[in-house]
């Protein structure tokens, strides 16, 4: 049996309306908007992506353990800024008390970044290749029987922290921005 429409039903109808879309909105909200593999530092998203593991038979100077990665550094579009931050101790890797070799990006490469309006289309995100290399076989070892490795990404003197670690396939890892579980 249909219903007639009448002005009053109308108006029901609509504020119900209105209330589910505006409250759309906040339940989107409550995800965070972060993936897993991104961290916020400061005005930047941070994105670690495409990481491996290699290991090369041996030990101290003749072994060859390291992680590679892409990072992904996009400045937000709120309130004009430039930013210009040399690459060198930009991206730190420890594993437990021990500190990885930051093998790349490295010399005097710099982070030129701006989302002003004129700028934003060249700077506002930029990727660079990491290479991270195990000091010590141990750390390596620790490292693939489940130890994360901390990598920590300043910018602007502002930590961001991404976890690395080993997921049991060949090379394969997984990036994460929740920290380990005591």
């Amino acid at each position: 049996m249909a219903e007639k429409m009448t002005r009053r039903t109308f108006m029901k109808s609509a504020a119900a309306a209105a209330a589910a879309i505006s409250l759309s909105g906040v339940l989107t909200g409550c995800g965070g908007g972060l993936a897993q593999d991104e961290v916020q530092i400061g005005a930047f998203t941070a994105k670690v992506y495409n990481a491996k593991a290699f290991w090369v038979g041996g030990t101290g100077t003749n072994s060859s353990n390291y992680i590679t990665a892409t990072a992904r550094l996009t400045l937000d579009t709120k309130n004009s800024t430039f930013v210009s931050q040399q690459y060198q101790g930009m991206f730190v890797g420890t594993i437990g008390d021990s500190a990885l070799s930051t093998n790349a990006p490295n010399g005097s490469d710099s982070l030129v970044a701006s989302n002003m309006p004129v700028l934003s289309a060249f700077l506002r995100k930029t990727e660079v290749k990491l290479k991270l290399s195990f000091a010590e076989e141990k750390d390596f070892v620790a490292f693939k029987n489940g130890t994360p490795v901390k990598l920590t990404i300043t910018i602007n003197n502002t930590p961001g922290y991404l976890y690395l670690y080993w997921n049991g396939e060949q090379n394969g890892l997984v990036v994460t921005n929740a920290a380990p579980q005591a």
